[in-house]
């Protein structure tokens, strides 16, 4: 749970009930109650709780993947305040398996990286790109758009660029620890400007982006 806003979140954080504003959240949790309920009845396993992934080799792309793309390449359309905690797909694939060789049956393991601000994040993927920085428009303008954000992905048979839901994120989940997971499973996630640089060059190398 990200409430209270300032508080760390990690491992002794509650899981979010039913109410909560972010049904993917809740779904989240409701599947992750049900892995610790079958733990108790005798399943070997642990629970792994990534932040916002990020990272080359996103082929499909995802939704944060496509982001980097449309900053890349000068067409996002607005940045909005607020921001959230990053972490390299290829630090979360490793926290993986050394769950698997270190981690404690019915544990819970939080793998994190970095909280970084949108527009930092914008800063980071112009630096890469030669891209330009979009402007920081307020929040309030962000939340009128996504229905019509909505609208058009459905015309255009794509995911919305961003959604209630995912601006509601960027206001909470700034104080995130990974420590449990850095002492107990030796995990250590690697600097978010190396993740960008990798993201933007594999987006560029594999035709998302046009040669610079």
């Amino acid at each position: 749970s990200p409430f209270p806003v300032n508080k760390v979140v990690d491992e002794k954080s509650p899981l979010v009930e039913e109410g909560y504003p972010v049904l993917y959240d809740r779904t989240k949790a409701a599947a992750e109650r049900e892995v610790l309920k079958a733990v108790s009845e005798g399943l070997d396993a642990v629970v792994l709780n990534p932040t916002g992934v990020l990272g080359p080799y996103d082929f499909k792309p995802s939704l944060s993947g496509q982001m980097v793309i449309s900053v890349a390449r000068g067409k996002f359309p607005m940045l909005v305040k607020g921001g959230f905690n990053w972490v390299d797909v290829r630090d979360v694939a490793e926290g993986a398996i050394q769950a698997m060789k270190k981690g404690k049956k019915g544990e819970r393991y939080i793998l994190g990286g970095t909280w970084v601000s949108v527009k930092d994040l914008a800063h980071l993927i112009s630096k890469h790109s030669d891209s330009p920085v979009p402007v920081v428009g307020p929040i309030w303008l962000a939340r009128i758009g996504v229905p019509f954000i909505g609208f058009y992905s459905w015309l255009k048979k794509r995911h919305p660029l961003y959604t209630r839901d995912s601006l509601f994120a960027l206001q909470h989940h700034r104080h995130v620890s990974c420590k449990k997971a850095e002492e107990e499973l030796e995990y250590s996630p690697r600097p978010i400007d190396q993740t960008i640089k990798d993201m933007v060059n594999w987006f560029y190398d594999n035709g998302y982006v046009p040669k610079r």
